[in-house]
C-alpha cells in the first residue's frame, strides 16, 4: 500500500502545479493595480446642503478621489476658499463641490441664490445717525421702524409731516439683512442716508415702498436668536411724555361734606400740590 500512497501524493502534486500555472493568483486589490491610482483631495459637502446656504468649515470636508475622474470644475483648494459662498443649487452627502453651483459675495447672483425660497429683497433708504448702520452686517435681523404722519390728515405725506412726524410703528418684524451699502473699496461713508437690502415677502416690499414716499425708515437690530415676532402697538406723539399723558388725569376735591368736585388737573406744570391748588380754584 506504501509503494500507491506515494504514487497518489505525486499526482496530486503535479495537478495542483499544473493549476497553479493554468489559474494564476488575482492581485491584491490594496497592493495591486488599483493602489497604483493616483488620487486627489477635493472638497466635498460633508452632509446635505440645501440651495441658498452660506457655506462655512463645519460643512465641508476632503476625500480623495482618482485623478482620472477629477474635472476641471471640482474644487481642490483649501476649506476657506469656499467658506462664505452661497450655493446656487443644493448638494448631498459627499457630493463634491463644484465652483460652477457656488456664488461669491461679489459674484453676479450672490443675492438672488441666499434669497429664501417665495422671499424677495428689497433696498430701503433708512434714517439713522452717523455711525450707527455701521454695525449692521449681512445675516442680520431686524425690526423695520416706519415714522410718519398721522394718515389721512390733509398735511400727510408732506415735506412738513415727514420731518415732525407724529407716529412710529414697526412696519415689518424679524426682516434678514442681506447687504449694507454703506461703505466704499477704500472704507469711506457713501452717504448720510444709506441703502439696505433685506428679505421680506412681496406684500411686505409693497408696504415698505409706500411708507418710503409718505415717512421714513429706521432699522432696530435684534438679538442674535430672537424670535419675537408680536408687534407693539403704535406709538403716538402725545403719548411721548408723561406731561402729555396728565391732561388726561383728575382730583377729586372735597370742600364740605357736600360739595365734592371731581376736576381736571390740567398740563401746567408745578408739584403735584401746586396743581392741585390751581385745579381746586386756591
Amino acid at each position: 500500500m506504501r509503494p500507491m500512497t506515494l504514487l497518489i501524493a505525486a499526482g496530486l502534486a503535479i495537478l495542483a502545479g499544473y493549476v497553479a500555472l493554468q489559474f494564476p493568483a488575482r492581485p491584491d486589490a490594496k497592493s495591486g493595480t488599483l493602489a497604483s491610482v493616483p488620487t486627489v483631495d477635493v472638497l466635498v459637502a460633508r452632509t446635505p446642503i440645501a440651495a441658498g446656504t452660506v457655506l462655512d468649515e463645519s460643512m465641508i470636508d476632503r476625500q480623495p478621489w482618482p485623478q482620472p475622474l477629477v474635472t476641471e470644475g471640482f474644487i481642490t483648494g483649501r476649506e476657506s476658499d469656499v467658506t462664505g459662498k452661497v450655493t446656487r443649487s443644493s448638494f448631498v452627502a459627499h457630493e463634491p463641490l463644484m465652483a460652477a453651483r457656488l456664488a461669491g459675495r461679489n459674484e453676479t447672483g450672490f443675492l438672488a441664490a441666499s434669497l429664501t425660497p417665495g422671499l424677495r429683497a428689497v433696498t430701503i433708504a433708512i434714517d439713522a445717525a452717523p455711525g450707527e448702520y455701521g454695525y449692521l452686517s449681512a445675516g442680520d435681523h431686524v425690526d423695520i421702524l416706519f415714522m410718519h404722519g398721522v394718515l389721512g390728515a390733509p398735511d400727510a405725506g408732506n415735506a412738513r409731516a415727514k420731518e415732525k412726524p407724529s407716529v412710529a410703528e414697526v412696519l415689518v418684524p424679524d426682516a434678514r439683512v442681506l447687504a449694507v451699502a454703506t461703505r466704499s473699496a477704500k472704507d469711506t461713508l457713501l452717504s448720510s442716508s444709506p441703502g439696505v437690502t433685506v428679505e421680506v415677502s412681496q406684500p411686505q416690499a409693497q408696504k415698505l415702498r409706500l411708507a418710503e414716499k409718505v415717512g421714513t425708515l429706521s432699522l432696530m437690530l435684534r438679538a442674535a436668536g430672537d424670535a419675537q415676532m408680536e408687534v407693539p402697538p403704535p406709538a403716538l406723539l402725545d403719548q411721548l411724555t408723561q406731561a402729555e399723558q396728565a391732561q388726561g388725569e383728575t382730583v377729586t376735591v372735597v370742600r364740605g361734606a357736600n360739595n365734592v368736585d371731581s376736576v381736571p388737573l390740567g398740563k401746567a406744570g408745578g408739584s403735584l400740590l401746586e396743581r392741585v391748588a390751581m385745579a381746586s380754584g386756591r
